[in-house]
C-alpha cells in the first residue's frame, strides 16, 4: 500500500514537471445577428465574424526551442454546418480545418510552421486597417484591401490576392517593433504560380505601419498593400492603399489593374467603440464599389459584446460589373447589383 502511495506521489510529480512544459488552449468566437447583407433582399439571422472553435498548443523543448499547432474549425451556429458564411463573398468550403491547421518549431530567430495557414500579408498588413476587422455587415477589408469584392462562384471573382494558402511554410520574426513574415506554398489545382506573399510591419507606440506583397497563384494576380493606424486618445484612425492585378475576372474582360483604399476611425466611448469607415475599388477602368460602413459595438464584458451597424454601397454589392460580365448570366441575380443597404443587430461571444 505505501509502495503503491510513493508510485502515484512519484508520477504525480512528474506529470506535474511535463504539464508546466506543455499547454493547450481552445478559442474562438460565437456571432449571431439578425440583419440584412447588400446584395440581397433577405432579412435572415446571419454570422457576421465567422464563428470558430480553435485549438492551439505549445510546448517548451528547452535551449530556447519550442514546438507549436494550431488548428480551427469553422461553423455556422444558425444551422451548425461548416462554415465560413460569413459574407456573400465567403466561398463555401467542406474543409474541416477551414480556418488553419499547421506546426512548427520557434526558436530565438523566429518561427517555421508548415500546413494550411495565413499568408504573411493577411496577418501583418490587411487584417490590421478595417475598423471593423473584416466582420459585419460594414466590413471594409475585402473591398479597401483588395483581396475580394463578389461571388467566387461567379465569373467576375475579383481576388488578385488570398487569406489562407494550403501545403505551405511559413517564416515569422518578431524582434522589437519590428515584425517580419513570409509564406510558399505549393500550386493549387488548376493554378498555374506556387503562391507565396512576404510582409514586414513597424509598432512604436500609438503609431504602427505595414507593407505587404503576394502573388495569390493565378497567372499574372498579384497585391501590394500598404496599411497605418495612429491612437490618439480614445481615438484610432486608420488607412490602407492596394495595388495589384488581376487575371480572374471574366473572360470577356480580360486581366485588370486593381486599385483599392479604405480610411476608417475607431472612437472609444465608455464600455463601446463607434465605428465609421469608407472603402473605394476601382477594377480596370470600372468603380467596383463604394461602401460606407457605420457601427457601435456595446462591450458586456472582455468576452461579448452587442453590435449594430449599418452599411451603403453606392454600386450594389458588384453592380459596377453590368456588361459583358453579366451578359447573360441567369445565375447571377440582379438584387446584387441593386440592394445597396446592409444592416445588422446581433452579439458576439469570445472564448
Amino acid at each position: 500500500m505505501k509502495k503503491s502511495l510513493l508510485a502515484l506521489v512519484v508520477l504525480g510529480a512528474f506529470a506535474g514537471t511535463a504539464s508546466a512544459q506543455s499547454s493547450v488552449t481552445i478559442f474562438g468566437k460565437i456571432d449571431q445577428a439578425l440583419g440584412k447583407r447588400i446584395g440581397s433582399k433577405d432579412k435572415q439571422v446571419v454570422d457576421t465574424a465567422g464563428s470558430r472553435i480553435a485549438f492551439r498548443g505549445y510546448e517548451d523543448l528547452g535551449g530556447g526551442l519550442g514546438a507549436l499547432f494550431a488548428i480551427e474549425h469553422r461553423f455556422t451556429p444558425d444551422t451548425g454546418t461548416i462554415g465560413p458564411g460569413v459574407q456573400p463573398s465567403a466561398a463555401s468550403s467542406t474543409k474541416f480545418w477551414e480556418g488553419f491547421s499547421f506546426v512548427g518549431l520557434r526558436t530565438q530567430f523566429g518561427a517555421i510552421t508548415l500546413g494550411r495557414q495565413y499568408t504573411s500579408s493577411f496577418l501583418t498588413v490587411q487584417n490590421n486597417v478595417d475598423p471593423f476587422a473584416g466582420e459585419t455587415v460594414a466590413a471594409l477589408r475585402d473591398i479597401g484591401m483588395g483581396l475580394q469584392t463578389s461571388l467566387t462562384s461567379t465569373p467576375i471573382a475579383v481576388n488578385p490576392g488570398t487569406i489562407r494558402v494550403s501545403d505551405s511554410i511559413k517564416y515569422a520574426l518578431v524582434a522589437g517593433g519590428f515584425s517580419f513574415s513570409a509564406d510558399y506554398a505549393e500550386a493549387p489545382a488548376g493554378q498555374p504560380d506556387r503562391p507565396y506573399s512576404v510582409a514586414g510591419a513597424y509598432t512604436g507606440g500609438p503609431f504602427w505601419a505595414g507593407i505587404a506583397y503576394q502573388n495569390p497563384g493565378n497567372a499574372d494576380d498579384n497585391l501590394l498593400n500598404l496599411g497605418a493606424r495612429y491612437t490618439f486618445g480614445t481615438v484610432t484612425l486608420s488607412a490602407g492603399y492596394s495595388d495589384g492585378d488581376t487575371q480572374r475576372l471574366s473572360a470577356a474582360i480580360g486581366p485588370q489593374k486593381v486599385k483599392a483604399w479604405l480610411v476608417g476611425a475607431n472612437i472609444a466611448v465608455g464600455v463601446g467603440d463607434i465605428k465609421v469607415g469608407y472603402a473605394d475599388l476601382k477594377v480596370g477602368s470600372i468603380k467596383a464599389n463604394e461602401r460606407f460602413g457605420l457601427g457601435y459595438h456595446y462591450n458586456l464584458s472582455k468576452r461579448t459584446k452587442l453590435y449594430i451597424d449599418y452599411a451603403h454601397d453606392g454600386k450594389g454589392f458588384h453592380g459596377a460589373f453590368s456588361a459583358p460580365a453579366l451578359a447573360n448570366n441567369p445565375a447571377i441575380s440582379s438584387d446584387l447589383r441593386n440592394e445597396k443597404d446592409g444592416y445588422d443587430i446581433g452579439i458576439q461571444h469570445n472564448f
